[in-house]
């Protein structure tokens, strides 16, 4: 019997995981509109898409959100190991271009002073990755870094989070050009938003907001020393990690039911359509057989 996706095993909205701590309060925040506050990991973005996130409050699946908080743990976990080796100058560096309002986090900066940024992908990411190299996307969000840091070379290490000795680092040169190109870009999209605003085609009450820049600061100052703390708690961070993904295998096994059924839920109907259907041209077919012998001067119990 198949069961309807509107009953049962639909996903639920939201994070309902483990260890919300993980994410930050900024990111909740709600202090400023977000096409006022550039974050650097939307730089890669289209027009179409950046107009979209200025434009559109959109919530994530709980399976996306469960991924980034898993995410989040491994950062934490690499980010420590690495200060602790003494390879860094800083970890979770927030970086600010008053210039063009946009703001994001460095995962981490050398003592060369090049960034270097995290990137944690599943299984299927990470084949990809190898098979096709670096995401654009993310090219431009570590172009931008390069370009805060005044650093000639940048780095991004992707890390499979369904097995962590699988991971790759790509080294990029910055691209002026591609810098230029994005503020370009990010000022036609604001330039439009404004414009929308101002026509009322737009209300700018209503548009999604962010974390202000003074809100990130504290948030810097406040977790000032934290990465002192983690070096000496990395096992109890490869346990965090852990459990973030056995929430995350949970989640993605429990969207896998839901897709299981729905799709049983929909061959089910598709099959009971088809019968009907059949059913009716049988119908169909009969009438008009009765008609044509009606018209030829027979009914269904004359004989000739």
């Amino acid at each position: 019997m198949s069961i309807s996706p509107k009953i049962n095993l639909s996903p639920t909205p939201g994070y309902q995981g483990p260890n919300s701590w993980l994410n930050p309060e900024y990111n909740q925040a709600k202090d400023i509109e977000r096409y006022k506050a550039m974050r650097a990991s939307q730089l890669g973005l289209s027009e179409k898409e950046l107009y979209n996130y200025f434009t559109k409050d959109q919530q994530m699946p709980e399976y996306v959100q469960a991924s980034a908080m898993a995410g989040t743990a491994l950062h934490l976990v690499e980010e420590a190991k690495a200060t602790k080796s003494g390879r860094v100058k800083a970890a979770e560096e927030l970086a600010y271009d008053p210039n063009n309002s946009i703001t994001g986090h460095i995962d981490i900066t050398y003592k060369s002073g090049a960034p270097a940024d995290i990137k944690t992908v599943s299984s299927i990411g990470f084949k990809n990755i190898q098979k096709s190299g670096i995401k654009e996307k993310h090219k431009h969000q570590l172009n931008w870094y390069m370009n805060q840091k005044n650093a000639k070379e940048g780095f991004i290490e992707y890390i499979n989070r369904d097995d962590t000795s699988q991971r790759t680092t790509i080294q990029l040169d910055y691209s002026e050009k591609m810098h230029q190109s994005d503020m370009a870009k990010l000022a036609r999209v604001r330039s439009r938003v404004t414009d929308e605003i101002n026509s009322g085609k737009l209300n700018e009450s209503n548009l999604p907001k962010s974390a202000d820049i003074q809100r990130l600061r504290e948030a810097q100052a406040q977790e000032a020393g934290e990465m002192a703390k983690w070096q000496t708690k990395i096992p109890y961070l490869e346990d965090i990690f852990e459990e973030q993904m056995d929430y995350v295998n949970k989640v993605r096994a429990k969207d896998k039911a839901y897709k299981a059924s729905k799709d049983q839920y929909r061959k089910g109907r598709m099959k009971r359509f088809a019968h009907q259907s059949k059913k009716a041209v049988g119908i169909g077919h009969r009438a008009a057989h009765n008609a044509g012998r009606r018209h030829s001067g027979f009914s269904s119990t004359q004989s000739a």
